[in-house]
């Protein structure tokens, strides 16, 4: 993204990058097969000192003058030989150091070249940025979200209003639980019949119709 809005880095920076990478890289590839080069050698004298000795240690066996002269020069050109192995491995150590040293270096090249780019891009962001057209724009998405919360209000206002009082409901329903209760603290009373027997009242003309039947009968 940083390149499709900066572009690339310049060839020369990049070339030059590319130089001190190669040079270095270079310097750690001579150094490892000098070490490789170093190593072979080591391994030839330790077979040499190794043979040395035991050639000294047959001659001495022999047990005759001349056989102790040879056995003494074999120790002499022993020791010559682990003079130089000693040599040897101490240009080796200061290779391994010299080495790892230049990996080190490289290594933090890289890092520092990382930070250095990294630090020009966020200067190169910033540049860009005009902080009065940043709060122009907060600004802007602030009034816009107000207006979003004031369109939300709107719509959940009730369509239609009854222009009912409230606080009238309100003393309606105090009263009814009122009378609720005044309900509840009455005592339990009897049951009333659901039907009561009226006495039967004849007209005298019924009486009449009545003792004329049982005549006929």
């Amino acid at each position: 993204m940083f390149t499709r809005l900066f572009g690339h880095p310049k060839p020369k920076a990049q070339e030059k990058q590319k130089q001190n990478s190669t040079s270095v890289n270079d310097s750690i590839l001579k150094l490892k097969n000098t070490d490789s080069t170093i190593d072979k050698k080591i391994t030839h004298l330790e077979k040499q000192i190794t043979k040395l000795e035991d050639e000294a240690k047959k001659l001495i066996r022999l047990k005759t003058k001349s056989s102790k002269q040879r056995a003494l020069g074999k120790l002499k050109l022993k020791n010559l030989k682990m003079k130089e192995l000693n040599k040897l491995m101490g240009m080796q150590y200061n290779l391994s150091v010299q080495s790892n040293a230049l990996e080190n270096a490289q290594f933090n090249t890289l890092v520092i070249q990382g930070m250095k780019d990294a630090n020009n891009t966020f200067q190169k962001i910033n540049k860009s940025i005009n902080i009065d057209k940043v709060d122009d724009l907060v600004e802007d998405i602030t009034e816009q979200q107000d207006l979003m919360n004031e369109v939300s209000d709107a719509l959940a206002t009730p369509l239609f209003d009854n222009d009912i009082d409230e606080d009238e409901l309100l003393a309606e329903l105090d009263e009814l639980e009122e009378l609720d209760n005044d309900l509840n603290l009455l005592p339990n009373l009897p049951e009333v019949p659901k039907t009561v027997n009226k006495p039967i009242i004849q007209t005298e003309e019924e009486k009449e119709l009545k003792e004329l039947e049982m005549l006929m009968n």
